[in-house]
Formats: structure tokens, C-alpha cells, sequence
């Protein structure tokens, strides 16, 4: 995806009211049970994010947890299932996590893990 992907993306989402992506992104550290593998899967798929770049799938997305750089490899990481108290996560608790791998700039896999 170029730029004018990245802009119809966001102009699809903006008619569509898109729900689940908003979902996603209110869940910001998984806290409130919104955010769920089976929700990744649907916003890849639902709007072909498979081989797209990284600006067009911070927009659907929205912002990540943290984000590691290494090579060619560019990592985003998304709670989800968080286990919280006042809506912060719980740092002496497993956390999970969606990796969402990028490489020359795109995404190519993503990996689920709880530690």
C-alpha cells in the first residue's frame, strides 16, 4: 500500500463508522476486554492488510503499545486480555500480546503471546 492507500483506508473507515477498529482502539492497554485475537483477525482480513505499509495499519490499528526496531524488521505490539487494576495494567501479572511484524516496511505475520 502506498500513500493513497493509506488514505482510502482512512476515508473507508470514516463512512463506515467502523466499530470493530474503534473497539480496538479504545482498548488502549487491553483493559477492558474489547480487544481479542479473533478482532485482529477480522480487521486484517476485513480490510486487506496483508503485505500493507505501516501508516495504513496504524490507522486502523491506532497507536501501539510499543514498537521495536531491528534490520529490516519493524515490530508493533497491541495488549489485549490484560489483566488491570484502575485500568493499568498489572505488572506482576502475565500480559498478552499482538506482534504485528513488518519487514522493508511491510506487514508480513503476526504472533500471539501471553507471558
Amino acid at each position: 500500500m502506498n500513500k493513497n492507500n493509506s488514505k482510502l483506508v482512512k476515508e473507508t473507515i470514516k463512512k463506515e463508522n467502523f466499530s470493530y477498529s474503534n473497539n480496538w482502539k479504545e482498548d488502549y492497554n487491553g483493559c477492558k476486554g474489547l480487544r481479542n485475537i479473533k478482532l485482529s483477525d477480522s480487521l486484517i482480513l476485513e480490510y486487506g492488510l496483508k503485505n500493507s505499509d505501516i501508516d495504513s495499519f496504524i490507522v486502523v490499528f491506532g497507536k501501539p503499545n510499543f514498537r521495536v526496531e531491528n534490520d529490516d524488521n519493524i515490530d508493533l505490539y497491541y495488549y489485549y486480555d490484560s489483566y488491570c487494576k484502575d485500568f493499568k495494567i498489572i505488572d506482576s501479572l502475565d500480559k498478552c500480546y499482538a506482534e504485528y511484524r513488518f519487514k522493508l516496511s511491510k506487514y508480513v505475520s503476526k504472533k500471539y503471546s501471553c507471558n
